[in-house]
Protein backbone atom coordinates (compact mmCIF):
# COMPACT_ATOMS: atom_id res chain seq x y z
CA UNK A 1 0.00 0.00 0.00
CA UNK A 2 2.55 2.41 0.57
CA UNK A 3 4.75 1.45 -2.60
CA UNK A 4 1.42 2.16 -4.30
CA UNK A 5 0.88 5.04 -2.59
CA UNK A 6 4.39 6.73 -3.04
CA UNK A 7 4.21 5.93 -6.76
CA UNK A 8 1.16 8.03 -7.05
CA UNK A 9 2.57 11.04 -5.10
CA UNK A 10 5.11 10.95 -7.56
CA UNK A 11 3.41 10.76 -10.65
CA UNK A 12 0.98 13.70 -9.35
CA UNK A 13 4.09 15.95 -8.56
CA UNK A 14 5.05 15.35 -12.19
CA UNK A 15 2.09 15.48 -13.83
CA UNK A 16 0.92 18.73 -12.35
CA UNK A 17 3.62 20.83 -13.69
CA UNK A 18 2.73 19.43 -17.33
CA UNK A 19 -0.86 19.65 -17.34
CA UNK A 20 -0.15 23.64 -15.38
CA UNK A 21 1.97 24.31 -19.20
CA UNK A 22 0.01 22.54 -21.40
CA UNK A 23 -3.56 24.77 -20.35
CA UNK A 24 -1.63 27.82 -19.62
CA UNK A 25 0.41 28.05 -22.93
CA UNK A 26 -0.65 25.54 -25.84
CA UNK A 27 -3.98 24.44 -25.10
CA UNK A 28 -5.27 28.63 -26.32
CA UNK A 29 -3.27 28.06 -29.06
CA UNK A 30 -5.00 24.90 -29.90
CA UNK A 31 -8.42 25.79 -29.26
CA UNK A 32 -8.10 28.96 -31.27
CA UNK A 33 -7.10 26.71 -34.46
CA UNK A 34 -9.48 24.13 -34.10
CA UNK A 35 -13.46 23.82 -34.63
CA UNK A 36 -15.32 23.07 -31.56
CA UNK A 37 -16.53 19.55 -32.67
CA UNK A 38 -13.33 18.92 -32.42
CA UNK A 39 -11.88 20.63 -29.63
CA UNK A 40 -13.01 18.41 -26.80
CA UNK A 41 -11.53 15.20 -29.33
CA UNK A 42 -8.60 16.68 -29.31
CA UNK A 43 -7.80 17.69 -26.15
CA UNK A 44 -8.94 14.16 -24.46
CA UNK A 45 -5.79 12.77 -26.92
CA UNK A 46 -3.48 15.39 -24.90
CA UNK A 47 -4.41 14.49 -21.45
CA UNK A 48 -3.73 10.72 -22.43
CA UNK A 49 -0.47 11.55 -23.72
CA UNK A 50 0.87 13.71 -20.96
CA UNK A 51 -0.63 10.20 -18.66
CA UNK A 52 1.67 8.15 -20.82
CA UNK A 53 4.66 10.50 -20.75
CA UNK A 54 4.25 11.21 -17.51
CA UNK A 55 4.13 7.43 -16.73
CA UNK A 56 7.09 6.59 -19.15
CA UNK A 57 8.99 9.45 -17.66
CA UNK A 58 8.95 8.61 -14.11
CA UNK A 59 9.15 4.65 -14.70
CA UNK A 60 12.62 4.40 -13.43
CA UNK A 61 11.42 5.99 -9.95
CA UNK A 62 8.23 3.58 -9.94
CA UNK A 63 9.90 0.33 -10.34
CA UNK A 64 12.19 0.85 -7.48
CA UNK A 65 11.62 -0.69 -4.57
CA UNK A 66 14.81 0.54 -2.28
CA UNK A 67 15.66 3.70 -0.51
CA UNK A 68 17.05 5.68 -3.43
CA UNK A 69 13.43 5.91 -5.00
CA UNK A 70 13.38 9.64 -3.81
CA UNK A 71 16.62 10.34 -5.34
CA UNK A 72 16.03 8.62 -8.89
CA UNK A 73 12.53 10.26 -8.73
CA UNK A 74 13.86 14.07 -8.41
CA UNK A 75 16.87 13.07 -11.12
CA UNK A 76 14.07 11.87 -13.38
CA UNK A 77 12.62 15.53 -13.32
CA UNK A 78 16.39 16.54 -14.52
CA UNK A 79 17.41 13.95 -16.95
CA UNK A 80 14.31 11.79 -18.28
CA UNK A 81 13.76 14.19 -21.49
CA UNK A 82 17.27 13.03 -22.44
CA UNK A 83 17.50 9.48 -23.56
CA UNK A 84 20.92 8.60 -21.69
CA UNK A 85 19.73 9.96 -18.53
CA UNK A 86 16.23 7.95 -18.26
CA UNK A 87 18.50 4.78 -19.80
CA UNK A 88 20.58 5.48 -17.11
CA UNK A 89 18.28 5.82 -14.06
CA UNK A 90 16.72 2.76 -15.90
CA UNK A 91 19.77 0.52 -14.95
CA UNK A 92 20.30 2.27 -11.62
CA UNK A 93 16.46 1.43 -10.57
CA UNK A 94 16.31 -2.47 -11.72
CA UNK A 95 20.52 -2.97 -10.65
CA UNK A 96 19.29 -1.43 -6.87
CA UNK A 97 16.23 -4.01 -7.08
CA UNK A 98 18.14 -6.96 -8.07
CA UNK A 99 21.02 -5.69 -4.89
CA UNK A 100 17.91 -5.37 -2.77
CA UNK A 101 16.78 -9.06 -3.54
CA UNK A 102 19.88 -10.84 -3.46
CA UNK A 103 20.38 -9.33 0.09
CA UNK A 104 16.59 -10.34 0.87
CA UNK A 105 17.52 -14.03 -0.34
CA UNK A 106 20.53 -13.63 1.57
CA UNK A 107 18.68 -13.05 5.03
CA UNK A 108 16.36 -15.92 4.44
CA UNK A 109 19.14 -18.46 3.89
CA UNK A 110 20.88 -17.60 6.63
CA UNK A 111 17.46 -17.06 9.17
CA UNK A 112 16.55 -21.06 8.00
CA UNK A 113 19.72 -22.32 8.99
CA UNK A 114 19.29 -20.68 12.13
CA UNK A 115 16.28 -22.79 12.98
Amino acid sequence: MKQSLTNLIFFMLYAIPTYTVIYLFFLPQIASSMSVEYENIVLSVIIILIALFTWLAILPALICRTGSKLIIFLLCFLLSPTLLGWILLMIWAVSSNNNADRHEDIMDILQSRNY
